[in-house]
């Protein structure tokens, strides 16, 4: 969705915000500051996991497994680590096995999100999760991606090299379960130079972490040209509530043109 001006973004009634960018940027702090009470939440990595993948959650942890939009920690089980099994990693062919009924799953619960949106009324805000910008082609035309552009107006907070580093450094003290592209996982494990099979799990994820960060920023800017705006971390970082927010992603608007 794009916009000739800021005016026109703050005259638009059924705002549908996806804020995204790399973890530890602020984007929950960002979304507290809308009048959530007003404001449809759409949590994906909730709604795929109570969606399209809850019949294999469920032989992983039964029935009754916790779900929530604040609470993933049996997707986040579920997904692992890739490592040898001995140190609570799992082998390749079913972090394999995984990865790929992951992005089916996540391909789906984006496609009901639109089928959703279009039918809703009033301001949303979108939980994208990070595995979004995986699942899209940038490289050639994309049905999903133009759709999501179509539904929804993407704000990018851009974190310059500096702020990556920390950030990065942030996320491998607790490295955490992710989804990674195929193509991108076996240059990943070619690159790491050690048996895969006997690795420790986080060590591979300090491996790859780095990369995938690399990977994403392109993808980020790439979907904010397309659908939305991109607004560098020293900006959002002042913000203190919803006027401000908005007014911020507004003059953006203008200074893109």
């Amino acid at each position: 969705m794009r916009f000739h001006s800021g005016k026109d973004f703050l005259s638009w009634r059924d705002k549908r915000l996806a804020f995204i960018g790399m973890s530890g940027v602020g984007k929950s702090t960002l979304t507290n500051y809308l009048d959530l009470e007003q404001w449809a939440t759409f949590c994906t990595d909730f709604e795929l996991a109570d969606g399209p993948l809850r019949p294999e959650l469920e032989k992983f942890a039964g029935p009754d497994f916790p779900v929530g939009p604040n609470d993933i920690s049996t997707l986040s089980a579920y997904v692992g680590k890739l490592g040898d099994p001995a140190q609570g990693g799992l082998d390749l062919g079913e972090f394999r096995r995984r990865q790929a009924l992951h992005e089916k799953a996540e391909r789906q619960t984006f496609l009901n999100l639109i089928a959703r949106l279009r039918s809703h009324q009033g301001p949303a805000l979108i939980d994208s999760g990070g595995s979004l910008v995986e699942i899209l082609e940038f490289d050639r035309p994309d049905p999903l991606r133009q759709s999501l552009c179509d539904q929804m107006f993407f704000i990018y907070i851009e974190a310059n090299e500096d702020q990556t580093h920390e950030l990065i450094d942030r996320q491998l003290r607790a490295p955490k379960p992710m989804f990674y592209r195929a193509d991108f996982l076996d240059q990943a494990i070619a690159d790491f130079g050690a048996p895969i099979d006997q690795a420790d799990p986080n060590d591979f994820i300090r491996h790859i972490f780095p990369r995938v960060i690399r990977a994403r920023r392109p993808r980020y800017a790439a979907l904010a040209t397309e659908g939305g705006v991109a607004i560098p971390l020293e900006f959002t970082s002042q913000v203190r509530n919803k006027h401000q927010l908005l007014t911020l992603i507004a003059d953006h608007i203008d200074h893109a043109h």
